[in-house]
């Protein structure tokens, strides 16, 4: 049955050759996009996540850090903090700005907790002091911008201490600045942007959330994994019908070209395929034969559309810093799934055909 199958696509090097590097291209396209798609998913919700805290507490219609923005006052900041069951609150000022700089400007969202200088802020980064600001990397390869090079956010000079793995949410990159930089450049006066707040050990986050926002008056409170979730779903909204259309014709491509493929070589061999079944071959072998190939097809599709696409992501990370890919290894196995199932689909139509060959035709002249 395989050597039958083989022989049938090797027969034309030619067009085998260019079949496979159709379902290649199909492979490259979706894996390409997939990382695409989850690296964008992990950096919506990073920078909630790897915050010190357990809840967010935002101004009542605010549903994400991105498009929305949150104005809390003072006094309900000191209210929050009197809610039996936190611990500790830490103010947060968030807002995209402008940086300039020797040579051009680029947007940044700007971050600043209110911790003393040198205190860790994010996993392995430390809040900045009066005047220095920590830039993603993401960022620096944009800009060109290194550690002592200075930046200017509303005619404030900051010169960059850090350049460190923040977050990358693709059209901006985050940026960390001191609270007191903060409260001159991007705050409204008496107010903060955020409030992260900290539960006494051994209470539900969940619960807490709920009795602050029940005890305070304009404020929406999530757990730090919650809000996480919404700022995804915020981003994710938006890319994923992107993503789903070229998911769908990278499938399509393959599917066609392998049924091609496999039509073209059925119909070519269709006096073969009578001569076995006029020898007492049964449908199951025959068909067994075209999903043969079409497995055979997409097997060798996958194995070199994997390595290009994994070359394909590095050089594109290179070239443009936005760029963000993530492959899981359970993506890997589904894309090599879904590649077996577009196999099989696409094997239907050739299958047809041989179903309908007349054994008797062999006979004829």
């Amino acid at each position: 049955m395989v050597p039958v199958a083989r022989r049938n696509l090797f027969a034309e090097k030619g067009r085998f050759a260019i079949s496979v590097g159709g379902v290649t291209f199909a492979v490259l396209l979706i894996l390409v996009i997939l990382g695409l798609y989850r690296g964008f998913e992990r950096e919506a919700g990073s920078v909630v996540e790897s915050v010190p805290a357990d809840i967010w507490v935002m101004e009542q219609d605010t549903t994400d850090i991105f498009h929305s923005f949150s104005v809390i006052s003072d006094e309900n900041v000191s209210a929050v903090r009197a809610v039996p069951g936190v611990e500790g609150v830490i103010a947060v000022y968030a807002r995209r700005a402008e940086a300039a700089y020797a040579g051009g400007s680029a947007d940044s969202y700007l971050l600043a907790l209110d911790l003393p200088a040198g205190t860790e802020a994010l996993p392995g980064v430390q809040a900045p002091r009066e005047g220095e600001i920590v830039i993603d990397e993401v960022f620096a390869r944009k800009t060109g911008l290194r550690v002592g090079d200075t930046v200017a956010i509303r005619e404030r000079d900051l010169t960059i201490i850090r350049v460190a793995d923040i977050s990358n949410i693709g059209l901006s990159q985050f940026s960390l600045i001191s609270a007191t930089d903060a409260r001159d450049v991007i705050a409204i006066p008496g107010s903060v942007n955020f409030v992260l707040a900290s539960v006494v050990p051994g209470s539900d986050p969940g619960a807490v959330a709920q009795v602050i926002e029940e005890s305070v008056t304009g404020v929406r409170a999530e757990t730090k994994a919650d809000f996480a979730e919404d700022n995804r779903n915020e981003i994710m909204t938006f890319f994923l019908p992107i993503v789903s259309v070229l998911l769908v014709i990278a499938f399509l491509v393959g599917i066609v070209v392998i049924g091609l493929t496999i039509y073209t070589s059925t119909i070519e061999r269709a006096r073969e395929f009578a001569v076995m079944k006029a020898v007492g071959a049964g449908p199951v072998f025959l068909y067994r034969v075209v999903f043969s190939q079409s497995i055979i097809l997409g097997v060798a599709g996958f194995l070199l559309g994997l390595p290009l696409a994994l070359a394909v992501n590095r050089v594109a990370e290179n070239v443009v810093p936005e760029f963000v890919n993530i492959l899981r290894w359970q993506d890997l196995a589904a894309v090599f799934l879904v590649t077996l199932v577009m196999t099989i689909i696409a094997g239907l139509v050739p299958v047809r055909r041989v179903n309908s060959i007349d054994p008797a035709s062999v006979f004829r002249a």
